[in-house]
């Protein structure tokens, strides 16, 4: 009888030991598999960002050497009001024009790109003035700041018949506001 007693032990044994070590052991290798598979997913990934990268790297560099100087004066990080405004006022003295009122508020609310494409997100500011000119100067003063790389977005304009001596040209009084956008 003990001579089946001992290898039945023997046998409950090596079962234990295959059920409770190796077992344990064969799960901790099936988890490291797929950590495994994940991490070279990732380093996959990885590459493809790498080399996503070295083509917009190489497609930056081709720029011509003013064009990211003037795509930071188009979509700035910020807009300095007193730089913006300055510069506003020097067009109009090129048309010898004074600004009324001119008023910058910036706005709080975000825009993202709604294409899935990564697109940072952008700001916009108004801006709100006044002029008194007759129509050819206020239309070349407006020509003027369609080339400004600062002016936007011109939204409104309102216009009023200004006080015009007899046998002077009409003058009238314009309310601009135009938005202007940056990153944030």
């Amino acid at each position: 009888m003990t001579r089946y007693i001992i290898p039945i032990f023997l046998m409950l044994i090596s079962g234990g030991i295959a059920i409770f070590f190796i077992d344990g052991a064969y799960q901790d290798i099936l988890v490291l598999r797929t950590e495994q598979k994940a991490v070279e997913e990732d380093i996959a990934r990885a590459d493809k960002v790498d080399q996503d990268l070295s083509r917009l790297r190489s497609e930056f560099e081709s720029f011509p050497s003013g064009a990211t100087d003037r795509l930071a004066v188009m979509l700035p990080g910020d807009v300095d009001k007193v730089k913006l405004l300055i510069d506003l006022e020097g067009v109009a003295d090129r048309h010898g024009l004074f600004l009324r009122g001119p008023d910058v508020t910036i706005s709080d609310a975000k825009s993202k790109s709604d294409s899935g494409v990564h697109v940072a997100e952008t700001r916009t500011a108004l801006l709100r003035f006044g002029v008194t000119a007759p129509y050819d100067v206020y239309r070349e003063f407006l020509l003027d700041l369609e080339r400004s790389l600062s002016i936007r977005d011109l939204t409104a304009v309102s216009l009023a018949s200004g006080d015009t001596p007899k046998g002077a040209r009409p003058v009238y009084n314009f309310q601009i506001e135009a938005y202007t956008y940056f990153i944030k």
